[in-house]
């Protein structure tokens, strides 16, 4: 039988279906000057390269608020005057839904894969978010965006994009982001519930916490990687959850292994991080009970951070001015394992009184006189 010719063009592989690349075009934006513009901006439009345009427009007038810039002032008038005019109506026996062109925005994105633009939504939502928790006043409005993200249709949106494929940072990394500083808002006034819905917010997790930087030279703590975004996230919820619902976390093996796997591959800013909170959110926790202790300070975590001595690599030239306040790594290292493996008020040791009675300490100073009462006292315990 003749082979079939084939006439999809020239070559062994001519017949074979091409992998597409995605293209990232840069967003267009326009300079604003009212809140009602920006409400215009970011009203929902069924043309995702328009509603990329209002996002990108607003972000830059967040990125003014962030970094001082000179027109910070106006543009943090437009801020406000922008979450004045689309507050939601409190009406009874319905839940308010904040920011709700951009939530439509952020699912027909997702509808169509239109992956600028489920990049664009959660990073615009962090940005907001920060600067929501520098200003008081607005706080509750920010806690209204965050209680929106809780409701399940945001739920889903945040959960496709922490799933997004390997190569996808720009997805995932924003979203990563925006559960920080959900997380964070108002001292963690909503951390529990985030923690409660992680079948969503923590979609992926542990998965994510393996994505490490792989670009050339050192990793810019400015344009974290995935790991380092998730990391930080897991980090936050270590700090701000109460002791059951930390409880929980940390019986989280996969996320546990996870995040210490490659501890010795992070970079400087990192590890101090890491092991900064473990130190004071785990290790010296006294409400914290050691058994769940141990789930993270175990030999495998022990043995990781025992390689950092020797740990050779630089902090990165904007890390520097900071990195200088710290203690280096390996003594960081030194320190954590010191107060987990010597100190059994806080660490995982449990306690122990040798051959003395219950009630007897050890090394307290004994006057010659009771020397041999207690001694006859410890010797009668130990013959039975």
């Amino acid at each position: 039988m003749a082979k079939r010719k084939s006439f999809g063009g020239d070559g062994i592989h001519a017949g074979k279906k091409q992998k597409m690349n995605h293209v990232h075009e840069a967003p267009t934006s326009e300079e604003v000057h009212t809140g009602r513009q920006l409400r215009h901006l970011l009203t929902f439009e069924q043309d995702l390269q328009k509603a990329r345009h209002g996002l990108q427009s607003f972000k830059n007038v967040l990125d003014s608020i962030v970094n001082n810039d000179e027109k910070k002032s106006d543009h943090m008038q437009i801020l406000l005057d922008f979450l004045e005019s689309s507050k939601p109506r409190e009406v009874q026996d319905e839940v308010p839904v904040y920011l709700p062109d951009i939530m439509e925005t952020w699912s027909m994105a997702s509808q169509m894969n239109n992956e600028n633009v489920m990049s664009a939504v959660p990073v615009v939502l962090a940005l907001l978010l920060k600067v929501l928790s520098a200003n008081v006043d607005q706080v509750s409005y920010g806690l209204g965006v965050c209680r929106t993200l809780l409701q399940k249709r945001q739920q889903e949106l945040i959960a496709k994009n922490l799933s997004a494929d390997k190569g996808k940072d720009f997805i995932i990394s924003p979203t990563l982001r925006l559960l920080r500083e959900a997380i964070s808002l108002d001292g963690g006034a909503l951390a529990a519930p985030i923690f409660r819905a992680r079948i969503n917010t923590f979609k992926s997790l542990a998965r994510n916490l393996g994505l490490k930087y792989i670009g050339s030279g050192k990793e810019d703590p400015k344009r974290a990687s995935v790991r380092t975004n998730a990391t930080r996230l897991l980090l936050s919820c270590l700090k701000l959850l109460h002791n059951e619902a930390k409880r929980d976390l940390l019986l989280q093996r996969d996320i546990v292994a996870a995040l210490m796997r490659h501890l010795r591959d992070d970079p400087p800013f990192l590890i101090s991080e890491i092991l900064d909170v473990l130190k004071t959110s785990v290790v010296q926790d006294k409400k914290l009970a050691k058994d769940v202790k141990i789930k993270i300070l175990n030999a495998y975590s022990l043995t990781q951070i025992a390689t950092l001595y020797g740990y050779s690599k630089e902090p990165s030239e904007s890390e520097d001015s900071t990195e200088s306040k710290k203690l280096s790594v390996e003594d960081a290292a030194h320190e954590i394992l010191l107060a987990t493996c010597t100190d059994s008020t806080v660490g995982i040791c449990r306690s122990q009184q040798g051959f003395y009675p219950e009630g007897i300490a050890p090394d307290a100073f004994i006057p010659d006189a009771e020397a041999g009462t207690v001694s006859t006292m410890a010797l009668t315990v130990y013959l039975g």
